[in-house]
């Protein structure tokens, strides 16, 4: 399959014949690359070095910036991500092949192979969404001359050379038009120093907005006891550098979503108000069908996930147990946080984002094990033994106890090859046009294997809406144009009327499936503890499972939650302020599900409680920071 240009309008920065002639180049370059790329994608030549040369200068392939100074003549360089480039194009940066490179990591001028080199990459390492390299810059003239443009910050670009191996093409989903190219698997060759990069993210990108995460002797993030500065070194990591992680901790990661400025003279300020993905979660409906035997809750998330358009490298997912063994289930007009939340509840887990943008999973079994065994702090309620708390609040837990707790699942009975859908109406379909339609089974709660419909079989029309003239069924095409995303009860229909002239009345359209899932009863299991409803009376709570397919299943989470939530836990309300080091360390390095103890003597408390909710409080004038947890008793 040939691949075409993209359709758009020439960058320009200045006007001019020069320029225009610039853009012609460039035009011409991008052309030559998609033959080149063609011709190797049907086996008439090698893959070819990829060239993408910028409106501003020149520049090739991926690039990213500069993040910091490292040490007197080295520098730690983003090199690639996989945003969207100037031409359209993305680079999957699990796709990289490095072997060839670091036989010869060579780091050069503007892909300049006639120049002697300016360097070479001491490091060169994969990370979420990028790749990054460590440059150290040779004892020339020139290489210092260059080092010295990106430690003033007046250059900030780098540019990689490569050679694709596997790719496909971008096509916008509604319209089909060329958008770029998608590169998923690349030969790295050359890194360079250039003044514009082609991906339009690159001067803003640094290795900050992928550091690692900082993790203690058992491979567990934000111990901050496990070194000076919170390192973990087993001898593999020996290599790591402070700013490779940052230096810093992201309590939010989200998107704005209204600012709103306060103008008035003295107290100018602006409210910012912004949600992370959890947020738009709610406002994305899902028509899709789960199908498949032995899912565990990660695989369920991972489908809500991936047809929600929620990246697959910002997932964080403990296992979790099987909740559908053989079952097929539609989520129908169900937005994916709901669907979410079902599993929460059905897992007996804890699903959240956190202050990177990773949305994880914690398994009904994740708090019993592991770094959440023991304590990872002591709090107490003076500041000369810190770190302490300013203010506490107390709470004995009652509203969160169930001692009644009911489990409602559902099993289907499949009744084979039906008539799902029926359209009631007559509607016109004008000479040469088409029309979609969102076709809804009310007779089945889930239906499978969906037939393309058969002329006069399943669908008929007429050139009268009352069927009085003359039979219009082989101008129609009726198509199902969208079945990986609309599945489960339904689908998409597309009709169109072929003819030249003629309004098409559709008098009959229906849709067959050969699997067609009807849910005649529930199953309940119900478990209670007596003792706690004499203590507390009865606190009933319902699950009414969306993925559970067995009695076996629903028992477990329904035993192992009533077990959970029976007796009362305390709660605590408590603010730390950002009054000392110990403090500060402990508002950067604890993170939901940590576990702390508490001291507060006035109060007869000392025990450990989970961290189940964080608020952070920064006030630009004074810099004061205050942190807020809500915990709960182990």
């Amino acid at each position: 399959m040939g691949l075409g240009l993209p359709p758009g309008v020439a960058e320009a920065s200045r006007e001019g014949s020069l320029e225009a002639s610039r853009e012609t180049s460039l035009e011409l370059e991008r052309e030559r690359f998609l033959e080149s790329l063609d011709a190797y994608q049907r086996g008439l030549s090698d893959a070819p070095l990829l060239r993408k040369w910028s409106a501003g200068g020149a520049g090739i392939a991926a690039e990213a910036g500069v993040t910091a100074e490292n040490a007197a003549n080295e520098m730690t360089f983003v090199i690639s991500t996989d945003d969207v480039d100037r031409h359209g194009d993305v680079i999957v940066s699990e796709g990289w092949a490095l072997d060839a490179y670091q036989r010869n990591p060579v780091f050069l001028w503007a892909h300049d192979y006639l120049r002697p080199v300016i360097g070479k990459a001491v490091l060169v390492w994969k990370e979420r969404h990028g790749l990054l390299a460590r440059m150290e810059f040779a004892p020339t003239d020139f290489a210092q001359e260059v080092a010295s443009l990106y430690r003033g910050g007046y250059q900030r670009g780098v540019s990689v050379g490569f050679k694709p191996t596997r790719y496909e093409e971008r096509r916008n989903e509604q319209t089909g038009a060329f958008q770029g190219i998608r590169f998923l698997e690349q030969e790295l060759l050359e890194v360079s120093a250039v003044p514009v990069p082609a991906n339009r993210s690159a001067l803003r990108r640094s290795a900050d907005n992928l550091r690692k995460e900082i993790l203690d002797g058992a491979g567990t993030a934000g111990n901050a006891a496990a070194t000076k500065h919170g390192f973990w070194q087993d001898g593999a990591a020996n290599t790591d550098r402070w700013d490779d992680f940052g230096g810093w901790r992201s309590f939010f990661y989200g998107l704005v979503d209204s600012i709103v400025p306060n103008p008035a003279k003295g107290s100018q300020s602006c409210r910012l108000r912004a949600y992370d993905e959890l947020h738009r979660l709610g406002d994305v409906l899902i028509f899709n069908l789960i199908s498949g035997a032995n899912l565990r809750a990660d695989a369920i998330i991972n489908d809500v996930l991936t047809w929600s358009g929620f990246s697959v490298n910002d997932r964080e997912l403990d296992n979790g147990r099987v909740l559908i063994f053989t079952q097929p289930r539609a989520l129908w007009r169900r937005s994916a946080r709901q669907a979410l939340y079902a599993v929460q509840d059905e897992e007996d887990g804890f699903i959240y984002i956190d202050g990177l943008g990773y949305l994880r999973l914690e398994e009904s079994s994740h708090r019993s094990s592991g770094s959440h065994s023991a304590s990872r702090a002591t709090l107490r309620d003076t500041k000369a033994t810190s770190p302490y708390v300013s203010e506490l609040s107390w709470d004995d837990g009652s509203a969160g106890v169930e001692n009644d707790v009911t489990f409602r699942y559902h099993l289907e009975d499949d009744q084979g090859l039906q008539e799902i859908w029926r359209l009631r109406d007559v509607p016109a379909i004008p000479a040469g046009e088409s029309r979609d339609l969102l076709a809804e089974s009310r007779a089945y709660d889930v239906v499978d294997s969906i037939r393309t419909p058969v002329a006069t079989t399943d669908y008929t029309a007429n050139s009268e809406s009352d069927g009085s003239g003359f039979d219009m069924t082989s101008d129609l095409t009726v198509t199902l144009p969208l079945t990986d995303d609309f599945q489960g009860k339904g689908t998409v229909v597309r009709v169109a009327n072929n003819h030249s002239t003629d309004t098409a009345y559709v008098t009959l359209l229906k849709l067959r499936a050969d699997a067609s899932f009807q849910d005649f009863e529930s199953t309940i299991y119900q478990t209670e503890d007596a003792a706690s409803q004499s203590d507390h009376g009865e606190r009933s709570r319902q699950i009414n499972c969306v993925y559970i397919d067995t009695y076996a299943t629903a028992k477990a989470v329904a035993d192992e939650r009533l077990a959970r939530k029976k007796d009362r836990k305390t709660r605590l309300s408590l603010t730390l302020p950002n009054g000392d080091r110990n403090n500060l360390m402990q508002m950067v390095h604890r993170v939901l599900s940590d576990r702390i103890t508490v001291v507060y003597s006035d109060m007869g408390i000392s025990q450990d409680f989970f961290i189940e909710h964080m608020e952070l409080e920064a006030v630009a004038s004074t810099g004061e920071v205050t942190v807020r947890w809500l915990m709960q008793g182990v």
